[in-house]
């Protein structure tokens, strides 16, 4: 569905064909990144428990060092964070391949510069993202049921369940229990008798560290469900690429290449797409029809101009 006059879109490294080389190096940056957490995560407990033994051992005649917690504290929050980030560029990739799989299947494969890609991605995906998700979750009214299949499979009301990759999980979780550990010479600190300056001291250590560490948490185990049946999980990302590709191949065939209309351009597809969410997609999966999914997807490779081919 290319067009001489799309300057913007074209086949990755100039048409050659390197496909199946940059689905290689998207896999491996995968694979990598996730090596990167599970690295990061081991490196963060081995020091944690370090610094616990050092504690142990040095409470009873040296109390201040359990102040050496607050740090490790925070080294673990930090780590559980970055593995939600790693993970969602790990996601993110493999939803590209996916995408390109499904285009191909479709018969109609569109190939975009990767660099170009991303770049669209850095806008559409950002934009739409914030568009249905609200500080608490999704935002009523505003639901992409496409990228959740937990939510199809679910409004079937049978026995099929879809089970999410739940390594990310039970990593965050491990992190908290040792988290948690964390606090308790902090605890012992606050409560230690006779009272003094130093009591004062940990009294306000747990009082900083306990609601930070519990609101951190929280944040990060919400982006960990998107992560895994959310938006950003790999079918959420495969959907959103397509979106992406869309949207980017509808604003270069409007602008020269290179032109900084092209950026008004893309945000405007990706204001367009938002609506059309809003519009096709109800609030409840049950009300979610073939018609309205059509007419979604149609909206998303059309821009809206063939929409009226399918009946509301």
């Amino acid at each position: 569905m290319s067009s001489p006059n799309n300057q913007g879109a074209s086949l990755p490294d100039e048409g050659k064909g390197d496909e199946r080389k940059l689905i290689e190096t998207l896999r491996k940056e995968a694979q990598e990144v996730k090596d990167c957490f599970t690295r990061y995560s081991f490196a963060a407990l081995g020091i944690a428990t370090g610094v616990f033994g050092l504690i142990a051992s040095q409470m009873k005649d040296h109390p201040w060092v359990a102040f050496a917690a607050v740090p490790v504290i925070v080294m673990l929050v930090v780590v559980a964070r970055i593995g939600t980030y790693k993970y969602a560029t790990s996601n993110r990739n493999f939803g590209y391949e996916l995408h390109l799989g499904r285009a191909h299947a479709s018969g109609q494969p569109q190939f975009v510069v990767y660099e170009e890609a991303m770049l669209a991605w850095r806008i559409v995906q950002a934009t739409i993202f914030k568009s249905l998700h609200s500080w608490w979750g999704l935002k009523r009214g505003r639901v992409a049921w496409c990228v959740m299949p937990q939510h199809h499979i679910g409004s079937l009301k049978k026995d099929a369940r879809y089970a999410a990759g739940s390594y990310l999980r039970n990593m965050l979780w491990m992190l908290v229990v040792v988290t948690g550990l964390a606090v308790i010479p902090l605890i012992m600190l606050a409560f230690r008798k006779p009272a003094d300056d130093l009591q004062s001291w940990g009294c306000i250590s747990l009082v900083g560290c306990v609601p930070y560490t519990l609101y951190r948490f929280w944040r990060i185990f919400r982006d960990c469900k998107v992560l895994e049946g959310g938006m950003k999980s790999i079918q959420g990302c495969a959907v959103m690429w397509d979106a992406v590709v869309q949207a980017h191949i509808r604003a270069a065939r409007k602008t020269q290449a290179g032109s900084t209309e092209y950026i008004k351009k893309l945000a405007e597809e990706t204001s367009l797409l938002c609506a059309s969410i809003e519009e096709n997609c109800p609030k409840n999966v049950g009300e979610l029809t073939p018609t309205r999914c059509a007419n979604c997807l149609m909206f998303a490779r059309t821009g809206g101009a063939a929409t009226a081919l399918v009946n509301p």
